[in-house]
């Protein structure tokens, strides 16, 4: 299954780009947290992590709307990586159902976060 997820963390922003970038990917399925400020618990996220199983995709517009920083970003790719699931990020352009996904994933988690 394709699953989306889309994440808002500050009032002004708008989830409709997120949106949109997803739905050239099919996704089944979106995931949304609108939750203001750094750090906040979002819901969504955590169902989507428990719902996601073997063989699903996960799509994200990009590595910042999924993780907080860098060690929250490879511990999501850990766990996909247990339960088979595959991560795109549409921004940074990666999948990780390929080694070469898996390797920019991890460079750009290292280059993302400040």
């Amino acid at each position: 299954m394709n699953i989306g997820y889309v994440s808002i963390s500050k009032y002004e922003q708008n989830p409709y780009g997120q949106l949109q970038a997803l739905r050239r990917y099919h996704v089944e399925r979106i995931f949304k947290d609108r939750i203001y400020g750094k750090g906040a618990a979002r819901p969504q996220r955590m169902a989507m992590l428990d719902s996601a199983g073997p063989g699903d995709t996960v799509y994200i517009e990009s590595i910042s709307r999924l993780a907080q920083d860098t060690i929250d970003f490879r511990n999501i790719i850990e766990r996909f990586k247990a339960k088979e699931v595959g991560l795109v990020s549409i921004k940074e352009e990666f999948d990780t159902t390929s080694p070469t996904g898996r390797l920019l994933a991890v460079i750009f988690a290292a280059t993302q976060f400040k």
